[in-house]
């Protein structure tokens, strides 16, 4: 009987020891990639509503998602460091359907929050200046300033900046 226990309380030990590994390179991955992202946000645009629905599990092509990621990466940023770490993680999730994307997906997406790239959470808003370009019709309509809008899909912003832009679907048109 001691043996056995001796043996579980190896067998936990192992397994925090490995917990605790794993999450260490997972804050490692999104450090890095934040400050890559901090000065490359643009680079990626189109790409991070992808991100979005790959850590959802709605993604219908992930493989494709993390495919663009890495051309993007390897043929817009001429820095060696970078280009390794996306051939290490990033180049295998772009060839197989099979792995860790959600994961990875979470790991980019709290990189590009702390990049200080956010993501309108907003269902229902009056369109101003900032959020008016943020955002296209979903039925094809104009939209303006003081329109009144349901966000399909959320637009996603750097320090004011479109980044990406999302749908909307006009609820009621402005007076003017």
């Amino acid at each position: 009987m001691k043996c056995f226990l001796q043996k579980i309380k190896e067998w936990f030990s192992v397994l925090f020891k490995k917990k605790e590994k794993t999450k260490d390179k997972d804050e490692t991955f999104v450090a890095f990639w934040s400050g890559v992202l901090s000065e490359n946000a643009k680079l990626y645009s189109g790409l991070y509503s992808s991100l979005s629905k790959v850590s959802e599990g709605s993604a219908k092509k992930k493989r494709r998602v993390f495919s663009e990621w890495y051309k993007r990466t390897i043929y817009n940023i001429d820095d060696e460091m970078i280009k390794a770490e996306c051939e290490k993680t990033i180049k295998s999730l772009s060839e197989s359907e099979e792995g860790e994307h959600e994961h990875y997906a979470d790991l980019l997406l709290s990189a590009a929050k702390q990049a200080g790239i956010i993501r309108d959470t907003n269902h229902e808003i009056t369109l101003d200046e900032k959020t008016a370009p943020a955002y296209i019709s979903w039925d094809g309509e104009d939209l303006y300033i003081d329109d009144k809008v349901e966000i399909i899909a959320s637009a996603w912003y750097k320090d004011g900046i479109v980044l990406e832009q999302g749908y909307a679907k006009l609820t009621e048109a402005s007076e003017d």
